[in-house]
């Protein structure tokens, strides 16, 4: 008897709430992006300005960008309720930059709420933050929750095994079979399987990618937005401090593109820039005027939005050494995730090239 597909409710209502998250994306995404390109001139309100051309532009290919990837994410979720085991890793990749950027999200709105100017709170109602503060938590760790799940659920070995080969999703079996010209059934034996990237560095990948597509978008931003950018000590500011980031995000993306090709070059490139970047954040924070010439750059964007009454800037300095904080953690992470992982990757990167 022909080995049959093993049933895993699981996996299948995976697959589903796969489908669910990538079609509310598609949806939501995909309405933005046409209501900005239908009504030009919002927010449509007297007394307030349109939106600039420039920051639309960039919203629009941000959202239009987001649009492909949720389409790329219905893709995967289709194809792991048919078992591709390409769309098995995809998923857990989606889940682990889900499961990062919801975790970040909620505790940078919760870092956000608490450190908030007075003159920007609403001393008559308290509890607005509050509620604000829980909205938040359920909103954020819905997506964390499922992500959690997903990156456990398709790290089973069962479940691997019945994203294999059809002979891998019978326990014992050994081999898969087929049917010879006589009409009897005949082991066939089973391909090795291909050295492929670690899943961390599979994420890792994955995020750069991201950048390098969202990054360059930035390019459209109204040039007297000019945040200053601090280098080992240096303060930079203007359109080359955007060409850069542009330039450096496209070389990330190449160095991601040949991490996932197992090129062992890439990633050690890879863990250099992380490095760099994780000095000079250490360096910005070590720094006497970084603080305040940061916040002198957010009077002066916040100046220039007629929304916020008397230039005051939304954040302050608790938010931005917190911020740059963050940012060394996440290098930090990143940068040990590399490392901890470049074993096992120059081991997969030799088997594929024998």
């Amino acid at each position: 008897m022909l080995p049959q597909r093993e049933s895993l409710p699981a996996v299948t209502a995976a697959g589903v709430v796969a489908i669910i998250f990538a079609s509310f994306g598609v949806l939501a995404c995909g309405l933005v992006t046409l209501v900005l390109l239908i009504m030009p001139n919002l927010p449509n309100q007297p007394g307030k300005s349109p939106v600039p051309p420039e920051t639309r532009a960039m919203v629009i290919g941000v959202y239009a960008v987001l649009f492909a990837i949720c389409v790329g994410e219905l893709i995967i979720a289709i194809n792991v309720l048919r078992r591709k085991n390409w769309a098995r890793i995809a998923l857990l990749v989606w889940a682990g930059i889900m499961a990062f950027f919801s975790a970040l999200t909620c505790i940078g709105t919760f870092f956000t709420l608490t450190f908030l100017p007075q003159t920007a709170q609403t001393p008559k109602d308290p509890a607005f933050f509050v509620f604000m503060k829980f909205f938040m938590l359920v909103f954020f760790g819905i997506p964390f929750a499922i992500s959690v799940w997903w990156l456990i659920l398709f790290n089973r070995p069962r479940v691997v095994a019945a994203f294999g080969a059809p002979g891998a999703m019978v326990p014992g079996a050994p081999a898969q079979w087929a049917v010879d010209a006589s009409g009897f059934p005949v082991p066939v034996p089973v391909a090795p399987k291909k050295p492929s990237c670690p899943l961390p560095l599979l994420i890792v990948a994955g995020f750069l990618l991201f950048s390098t597509i969202v990054t360059p978008l930035f390019l459209l931003l109204p040039k007297r937005v000019a945040t200053p950018v601090f280098l080992f000590g240096l303060t930079l500011s203007g359109p080359g401090v955007k060409i850069g980031f542009a330039v450096f995000s496209l070389i990330s993306g190449l160095l991601a593109i040949g991490l996932i090709r197992l090129k062992p070059r890439a990633l050690d490139i890879i863990i250099a820039l992380q490095g760099i970047l994780l000095v000079n954040a250490m360096l910005s924070l070590a720094s006497p005027t970084f603080l305040h010439t940061m916040y002198a750059a957010m009077q002066q964007n916040a100046a220039q939005n007629p929304d916020l009454p008397g230039g005051n800037p939304f954040l302050t300095y608790s938010f931005a050494r917190g911020a740059l904080i963050g940012g060394i953690a996440f290098s930090s992470a990143i940068l040990g995730v590399l490392v901890g992982f470049r074993d096992r990757f120059l081991k997969a990167s030799a088997e594929a090239a024998h």
